[in-house]
């Protein structure tokens, strides 16, 4: 929809030979300025502007808003249920993805100033960026931030 507008689910199939796209619903309950989120089975977890919030995938209501990262990105691990987000100020911020309530799990500064580029995983590597430095972090063997 736009910068800081919000959402909307689209349905794409194909119907009668003619392709058919259909607006499921739309949201401002989530409006992301860098069109960053994740989806993890039926809830999706992203940036409301600077504050991180999760949608209901089916109706796109809002089920909770939580940690304030600014105008930061997220990554879905592959260990079940986290995500990173690498927050504008530069921190690497472990969150469980629970469709239920919000909760950080750690927090390490790895960064030093404004970080506006989105993390990468890589096998068992996270990388960060922004435009004066990088940092790789190593993931455990679960696929988490030791």
């Amino acid at each position: 929809l736009g910068d800081g507008v919000g959402l909307a689910r689209l349905e794409v199939r194909k119907q009668d030979g003619l392709w058919r796209i259909d607006e499921v619903w739309s949201s401002d309950q989530l409006c992301p300025s860098f069109n960053d989120f994740v989806v993890l089975g039926n809830s999706i977890h992203g940036f409301d502007q600077a504050l991180f919030t999760c949608l209901d995938l089916a109706t796109g209501r809002r089920r909770w808003e939580g940690g304030h990262y600014g105008f930061g990105q997220a990554v879905l691990l592959k260990a079940p249920g986290q995500i990173v987000v690498a927050a504008e100020n530069g921190d690497a911020v472990l969150l469980r993805a629970d469709a239920e309530r919000f909760e950080e799990m750690a927090r390490l500064p790895v960064l030093k100033g404004k970080t506006w580029n989105h993390p990468v995983v890589v096998g068992n590597r996270l990388f960060m960026r922004n435009g004066k430095a990088a940092v790789c972090l190593r993931l455990d063997s679960d696929g988490r931030l030791p």
